[in-house]
């Protein structure tokens, strides 16, 4: 029999900071330019805070708290990633409190960090956000080359299910 109707899961990642969302085609960086650790983007930021992107839990913290594992409900992983080399800061200008096996909600802010200390310090503060596990989900990078605020939709996952 014939299905005539498909169902649409769809889930949007929002922005986890304020500023200009770019492609990774223009990432300074070349593993993240050619989506190495999936398909995302970056967000110039104009702001200090990072907030959660999505409702999920945290699957990883990196020692120096620069870069954060989420995972959704539906089993989509995602990477927020601050800055590019900042491991090298270990841990300068970069705070937060979140711990693996957190729950987290949208909007919560999960870190602070100061962008102008990171450029002082010869690094490049762009906040990256990428799409490590996308369990059958098509990915779509919304909003390039726009300001956004931090709880704008800026990633769209789509599956189509019958």
């Amino acid at each position: 029999m014939f299905k005539l109707f498909k169902h649409r899961n769809e889930i949007k990642i929002e922005a986890p900071c304020r500023g200009k969302v770019m492609s990774l085609d223009h990432s300074q960086d070349e593993t993240f330019r050619t989506r190495t650790l999936g398909e995302g983007c970056f967000i110039q930021p104009a702001d200090n805070k990072i907030y959660a992107p999505v409702d999920g839990k945290v699957i990883s913290v990196f020692p120096t708290k620069h870069a954060f594992g989420i995972e959704t409900k539906e089993g989509i992983q995602l990477m927020i990633h601050i800055g590019i080399d900042t491991v090298y800061l270990n841990g300068q200008y970069i705070v937060s409190s979140l711990n693996a096996n957190e729950r987290i909600y949208r909007g919560d802010v999960i870190a602070e960090f100061e962008p102008q200390k990171i450029t002082q310090a010869g690094y490049n503060p762009d906040v990256y956000l990428f799409i490590l596990e996308r369990k059958g989900y098509s990915v779509s990078v919304l909003k390039e080359n726009e300001m956004v605020e931090e709880g704008d939709c800026i990633i769209r996952c789509i599956r189509e299910e019958e």
